[in-house]
């Protein structure tokens, strides 16, 4: 038994130290800048929008315990409307300029998650609504 675990470890070293020896001989593809730049923004957007949907997940299963249990959370506990915002400063510098293409971000806020059993969400709030005013007041 030892012995086939010797060949196979040879076995090994010779196969890898020829390879290493044809890495010279294989050279890379050539890929624009421009290739690498789509192709990092599309992997970055994908990022977003996964981190997007774990949120969301997240969210459904808070709401409910936070809307069922305020007496838990002790004094100075507010109402929730059910929904969250966001807006192109609320990520991260890295994940800035895939924020602006998925939700065309300007000055404004925008709703981010409506929970769908909230008031908000009968108050007919969905993602992605602009907030430009509370109470007459500019946001």
């Amino acid at each position: 038994m030892r012995e086939h675990h010797s060949f196979r470890w040879t076995l090994e070293v010779v196969l890898f130290s020829a390879l290493v020896g044809c890495s010279s001989a294989v050279q890379r593809p050539s890929i624009s800048q421009e290739v690498v730049q789509v192709e990092r923004d599309k992997q970055m957007d994908l990022a977003l929008r996964v981190f997007q949907q774990r949120y969301e997940r997240l969210m459904n299963v808070f709401y409910p315990l936070q809307i069922a249990n305020p007496e838990l959370c002790g004094e100075g506990t507010t109402q929730v409307s059910g929904f969250t915002t966001h807006s192109k400063t609320s990520y991260e510098d890295n994940f800035q300029e895939s924020a602006n293409r998925i939700y065309r971000f300007n000055e404004d806020v925008l709703i981010r998650y409506v929970h769908p059993q909230s008031p908000a969400q009968r108050a007919g709030l969905s993602a992605v609504d602009r907030i430009l005013a509370v109470e007459g007041e500019d946001v």
